[in-house]
């Protein structure tokens, strides 16, 4: 066994067994291509599907070829982009047998995701980060959709590749405690096991936004200058007893002031971070087109790739990905 095999599997890569990686049907992104072969190079277990949804504009040659020419053409597209892929995929020395190449012909990538995910059994989902329009912010945009119903952690391909000694940050919640540490346990796995992978560091940041409070002011002897102080330090005393529980030198935290939508893009994007993971109430509907997501604003942002983990008390049927809502 390779001595690269070997770290991986003492590194908890049996968290990622099965890994679903989509790319976008214009130029393979090498960067999203290399860090879900990365896992494949750690654990020769490790089993990845890469999906490459091709968008269907058949009815603009509907009117100038007939049936039998049409299935032709799409077969003959198909069948390039399954060449490239696996030439990319070869380029990089993994073996075949770890690797399934999907070329899905198809007029909605989330319904070819949505079907992947309910047929197959993953772990994990890699896919490279689409630009949207103003629409996409109420109808859903294919990566919101999919940060909303996936029920495994996602991985959104924004950045470069990540260089070892980069942050990994993770965005903490202490609001609701019981509710919220599970989250938090949740994503500080997926860190280290992430971190372990690349070499990568830690930073956990937790951003606290002050209310207004003008009705303290004419309390005698109390400010909301007073108020936003003695939230600050028993937020930040949170914040260094989690650090310390974990081993996380104090040089790693980051105590935020202002709306987590502003200050975690900053830092992270000040830091030049790898990546950022964020939990997601997966809010979707009306309330998540008008009201939106923290970590769907957040995700905007940023220039670094960002790991979404849903909360484990909202987890949504993967096979709805496709359903509007």
């Amino acid at each position: 066994m390779s001595t690269i095999r070997k770290a991986g599997r003492e590194l908890g890569m049996k968290n990622y067994r099965n890994v679903l990686a989509v790319l976008d049907a214009g130029e393979i992104n090498i960067n999203a291509l290399e860090k879900t072969l990365l896992l494949a190079k750690l654990d020769e277990d490790v089993r990845i599907t890469v999906l490459l949804p091709v968008f269907d504009f058949s009815r603009e040659l509907g009117s100038i070829m007939s049936f039998p020419e049409k299935e032709e053409m799409l077969s003959r597209i198909v069948d390039a982009r399954e060449a490239e892929l696996e030439q990319a995929i070869k380029d990089q020395g993994i073996s075949g047998d770890q690797i399934t190449v999907k070329v899905i012909w198809t007029r909605s990538a989330g319904s070819a995701i949505g079907a992947e995910l309910k047929n197959g059994c993953y772990d994990l989902i890699l896919k490279t980060f689409s630009e949207y329009g103003t629409l996409d912010m109420i109808t859903g945009s294919e990566d919101r959709r999919l940060l909303r119903k996936a029920q495994i952690p996602v991985i959104l391909v924004k950045g470069e590749q990540w260089q070892k000694g980069s942050p990994i940050l993770v965005a903490l919640n202490f609001t609701e405690l019981g509710f919220c540490n599970r989250v938090n346990r949740k994503l500080l796995r997926e860190a280290q096991i992430l971190c372990r992978l690349s070499g990568c560091e830690i930073h956990l940041v937790y951003a606290v936004n002050f209310p207004i409070i003008n009705t303290y002011i004419d309390v005698p002897g109390y400010l909301p200058s007073t108020y936003s102080e003695a939230v600050r330090n028993d937020c930040n005393a949170k914040l260094k007893r989690y650090a310390d529980d974990h081993r996380i030198p104090h040089e790693n935290i980051h105590l935020l002031t202002g709306s987590p939508d502003d200050v975690i893009p900053e830092t992270a994007n000040s830091l030049k971070a790898a990546a950022v993971l964020l939990g997601s109430m997966g809010r979707d509907g009306f309330s998540g087109a008008m009201i939106g997501n923290t970590a769907e604003r957040i995700m905007d942002d940023l220039q670094c790739d960002v790991i979404v983990i849903r909360t484990p008390e909202d987890l949504l049927d993967p096979s709805k990905l496709d359903d509007d809502d």
